[in-house]
């Protein structure tokens, strides 16, 4: 009885992989074919936030991150300040091309915590996001971060393949993107970051949604 079991799984995944390189082999045409808004377009008015200077990336960490659009800038109110990174991408071609901060930051040589899981109510969607805290010498920032497929959104990356896959296959839209929002903090203010953090995202989640529904190709 195992033996029959083991066999229906694998033919289940080997359906599931067939069908995910069809959908592949053919996402670079679909996003061309397509004319896209900016991001940027959609980053420049949240709420009350005053919008900053943009952080500029390194044409190698540009290139290495494979970006068919991008935001990095800085956001400010009241006197609190948040960094926003969206990594925005349009074919599953590109899938493995964002960086977690798991990889990014220690490579920077930050130390970093153990990620924690979290849900967040936006509205009538749930946002599902990690969090962690990163150290570089007396420096330390709370750092948000999710994988976005369409408008659903996951805390790490192993759920990113199939959502997306999933979305091509119903919707012809295999958009899917990576998000970062980090809130610098020291000592005992690490709660003060995090709602922060979190007020920001609830103003800006919304319009990141706004932006992925604008480019749709259907």
């Amino acid at each position: 009885m195992g033996t029959k079991t083991d066999k229906k799984i694998f033919y289940i995944v080997l359906l599931l992989l067939v069908t995910c390189l069809f959908v592949y082999r053919g996402s670079e045409t679909t996003a061309s074919n397509h004319v896209r808004p900016k991001l940027s377009e959609f980053m420049r008015e949240i709420d009350s936030y005053k919008i900053g200077a943009d952080v500029a990336l390194e044409k190698d960490v540009a290139s290495m991150l494979k970006l068919d659009d991008y935001v990095f800038t800085n956001y400010s109110y009241d006197n609190k300040n948040v960094t926003l990174y969206v990594g925005h991408y349009y074919s599953l071609a590109k899938l493995t091309a964002a960086h977690s901060p798991l990889v990014c930051y220690p490579s920077q040589g930050w130390v970093i915590d153990e990620p924690v899981i979290h849900q967040l109510t936006i509205g009538y969607d749930t946002l599902n996001y990690s969090e962690l805290v990163a150290t570089l010498g007396d420096k330390q920032e709370l750092i948000f971060y999710w994988y976005q497929a369409g408008n659903k959104s996951m805390p790490v990356t192993s759920k990113l393949k199939l959502a997306t896959a999933i979305n091509k296959l119903r919707k012809n839209n295999e958009q899917h993107g990576f998000v970062r929002v980090s809130v610098p903090f020291s000592g005992t203010n690490q709660d003060q970051a995090r709602t922060t953090g979190l007020t920001f995202i609830k103003a800006f989640w919304p319009h990141y949604l706004n932006y992925i529904e604008n480019n749709n190709p259907q």
